[in-house]
């Protein structure tokens, strides 16, 4: 049964296919902003029956069911969160990473400090960046 059900989520998803790729950005814009407040409103975050119904899928046993079944659905709920954020900036053509005072010793531009999300709690990042037009060779 939950086969059908993704093959018919899936047929819907392609036959949006050619709507969504000929979208405007704003238009994507609109609905990534749309989901993301869905998101909000939705009590992912928050205990309910839900904790059991995820437990039974996951076959956890009744007496360890709330702190898999929260960690699960909280992670998931953070990480479509942060993606749509993302996303909207970076569509809407906001900046969406803070550059760093000082470059790279080789130049390269350094942007961050970028969160790695509810998977790696208090662990960061740096993005480098070639300065724009640099032409590098491959290295082995």
């Amino acid at each position: 049964r939950s086969m059908a059900i993704a093959e018919e989520q899936l047929a819907t998803l392609s036959a949006a296919a050619p709507a969504w790729r000929e979208s405007s950005a704003a238009e994507r814009v609109a609905l990534a902003a749309e989901v993301l407040s869905k998101v909000h409103e939705d009590e992912w975050s928050r205990a309910g029956d839900w904790v059991a119904r995820e437990t039974e899928l996951n076959l956890i046993a009744a007496a360890d069911r709330a702190v898999p079944g929260a960690t699960v659905r909280f992670v998931f709920g953070s990480i479509l969160s942060d993606w749509l954020k993302t996303y909207i900036a970076a569509t809407s053509g906001r900046e969406s990473l803070a550059r760093m005072e000082e470059d790279a010793a080789d130049g390269s531009s350094r942007y961050g400090p970028i969160g790695l999300g509810p998977g790696a709690p208090g662990c960061v990042a740096e993005l480098w960046a070639d300065p724009a037009g640099a032409v590098r060779e491959a290295t082995p």
